[in-house]
């Protein structure tokens, strides 16, 4: 098995849920698709809190591999989940506004009609020896 494949399997199996709290399962790895920019921005430590406008089941210590989307289509880097907050939109941008790397008119429009968001505080975050590009996974 080439170490391409070998590493996607391990990764794999990490994703897979390990245990249920409260009903919602919660994993000990976890894949989410960024555009490239918000990725380089955590992996430079200049954006340390993800935004996502549904709420994400992770717990602390929760591995997060990220995936930056088109042009880079590869997984390059790591983070870990320090805290989940959900909030009212204007809670989360007073207490992440200045750790989430876009502008208010930016958040306002990505949460346009949610009245309320998550952020995920991330910590630990580290860019992969190698990236894996989506045609190494796809083969």
């Amino acid at each position: 098995m080439p170490a391409t494949w070998s590493l996607l399997a391990e990764l794999a199996t990490r994703i897979s849920v390990s245990y249920f709290a409260k009903g919602a399962p919660v994993s000990t790895d976890i894949l989410i698709s960024l555009h490239p920019q918000h990725s380089a921005n955590i992996l430079a430590g200049r954006k340390t809190v993800e935004l996502r406008r549904r709420p994400v089941r992770v717990s602390a210590g929760t591995r997060i591999w990220m995936y930056a989307k088109h042009p880079k289509s590869c997984i390059e880097g790591l983070a870990v989940v320090d805290r989940v907050c959900e909030a009212p939109l204007d809670e989360l941008w007073a207490e992440f506004g200045d750790q989430v790397g876009i502008s208010k008119q930016d958040f306002d429009q990505y949460m346009k009609g949610m009245v309320i968001g998550c952020a995920i505080v991330l910590r630990s975050a580290e860019p992969l020896q190698r990236s894996i590009p989506l045609g190494e996974m796809r083969r």
